[in-house]
């Protein structure tokens, strides 16, 4: 049990050392501005890779016990998602959130969501019903577009 203890020990350290000179090489080579932006978009598209799973779960949940069509089950299986990516942005990929803007923050980022998601959802049923394409290639083109659309209103959003 000990030995598992050390090698456990021995690969957080290890994996610090590599996250700590990957941060130092980025900052240098890049420059700060450049590499805080690169950062904030990796973070968000890891965010954004969670929230989808989330989102394609409860999606598959909803559809599969509940049978509703595309747009209705992707409403219901809207909310929680954007809980926990809100919650993710003003903690971990835009840093802490002064108190004084949480309840502007969250009405603004809501409602960005709320734009996102009906792009996305119209989209994609546009391009269901017109090309007959397949669903799973559609709604993952689409959530990549929206995506990028996304981290630059969350970029103004948070960083005001």
């Amino acid at each position: 049990m000990l030995d598992i203890v050390l090698r456990v020990r021995f690969l957080r350290r290890l994996a610090f050392g590599a996250s700590y000179l990957l941060d130092r090489a980025g900052r240098f080579f890049l420059g700060k501005k450049l590499y805080a932006r690169l950062q904030g978009l990796a973070r968000f598209g890891l965010g954004g890779l969670a929230t989808s799973a989330i989102h394609a779960s409860l999606l598959v949940l909803v559809v599969e016990t509940l049978g509703l069509v595309y747009w209705k089950a992707t409403a219901i299986a809207f909310v929680l998602p954007v809980l926990f990516f809100f919650n993710l942005h003003r903690y971990w990929i835009f840093g802490e959130v002064p108190p004084k803007r949480k309840r502007y923050l969250l009405a603004v980022f809501a409602t960005k969501q709320v734009v996102m998601f009906v792009l996305a959802t119209g989209l994609t049923s546009w391009l269901l019903e017109k090309y007959e394409l397949w669903y799973l290639t559609t709604h993952l083109t689409v959530v990549f577009l929206i995506g990028l659309v996304s981290f630059t209103a969350s970029v103004v959003i948070f960083r005001r």
